[in-house]
C-alpha cells in the first residue's frame, strides 16, 4: 500500500540506504549460542532515515485470535508521500507475554523488510582468520551422561514458586514440565524476550532450564550406555 506518488519518498529511501550500515547482532541468545540484533539495536541502525525526513511508525492492528497483525509506515516527512506493509505473525502462546513477544519479533523483521536493513555478526576480524577448533566444551562435557542411571527421570513437579510475578512463576512450570531438549530451549527464548520480568529472576529461571536440562539429558545418555 502506497500514496498516489512516492517519488520523494524514493529519493529520500535511496539517501538513507547509501548511508545505511548492517545492524550489529550483539544480543545473545544463550539456549542456542547465537547472536541477534534486538528492536532498539535495529531501531538505532535507522537513524539516517530520521536524518532523510522518513518518519517509521508501526502499529498493531484488529486481528484473528491466536496471531497479530502489524502495520509498519514509512512517511516523508516533508511531501506527505507513505508507503505501508502489513505482517501478519501467529504468536507461540495465547497470554500477554505471546502477544507481547510476537509483537517485538514482528517490529524487527517488519523494519528489516521494508528499509532493506540487514545484520551482521561483529566477530572483530575473526572471519579473515583460520578457522580453529572450538575452545568451550562440548554439549556432552556439559552434561555427562552418569552410568548409575538407567530410566528416564520421572515427570516431576513444578516447584511451589519462583521469586518475581506470575509470569516468572508461569515460566518456572513450563521449565519443570519440560520433556524434551526442545522444549527446554523454547522455555529458554520466551525468558530472554520477557519484558515484564526482571534480570535477577531471568538468572534463576536459566538456572532452572539447566538443570532441567542435566534432568532429561543424562538419563537418556546413561540408558543408551
Amino acid at each position: 500500500m502506497q500514496s498516489e506518488s512516492i517519488t520523494e519518498l524514493m529519493g529520500a529511501l535511496n539517501r538513507a540506504q547509501l548511508a545505511m550500515v548492517p545492524a550489529k547482532k550483539d544480543s545473545e541468545n544463550p539456549f542456542f549460542h547465537s547472536k541477534y540484533a534486538d528492536l532498539s539495536t535495529v531501531w538505532d541502525a535507522l537513524h539516517m532515515f530520521r536524518t532523510e525526513g522518513i518518519v517509521l511508525t508501526q502499529s498493531p492492528q484488529e486481528s484473528p485470535d491466536g496471531y497479530i497483525v502489524l502495520d509498519t509506515q514509512l512517511t516523508h516527512a516533508a511531501s506527505g508521500q507513505w508507503m505501508r506493509s502489513r505482517l501478519k505473525m501467529r504468536v507461540s502462546k495465547d497470554d500477554p507475554q505471546g502477544y507481547g513477544s510476537a509483537i517485538t519479533y514482528a517490529r524487527r523483521y517488519a523494519l528489516g523488510a521494508m528499509t532493506g536493513l540487514v545484520t551482521e555478526v561483529d566477530d572483530d576480524a575473526n572471519g579473515a582468520m583460520p578457522v580453529k577448533p572450538p575452545q568451550g566444551k562440548t554439549f556432552e562435557q556439559k552434561f555427562p551422561a552418569k552410568p548409575t542411571l538407567v530410566h528416564p527421570a520421572p515427570k516431576p513437579t513444578p516447584p511451589a514458586s519462583v521469586p518475581g510475578v506470575d509470569l516468572g512463576q508461569d515460566l518456572a512450570d513450563k521449565i519443570a514440565l519440560a520433556q524434551s531438549v526442545a522444549e527446554c530451549a523454547a522455555v529458554g527464548n520466551e525468558i530472554e524476550d520477557a519484558i515484564m520480568v526482571s534480570d535477577e529472576d531471568k538468572r534463576a529461571l536459566r538456572v532452572m532450564v539447566s538443570q532441567r536440562l542435566t534432568e532429561l539429558t543424562v538419563p537418556a545418555k546413561a540408558k543408551k550406555g
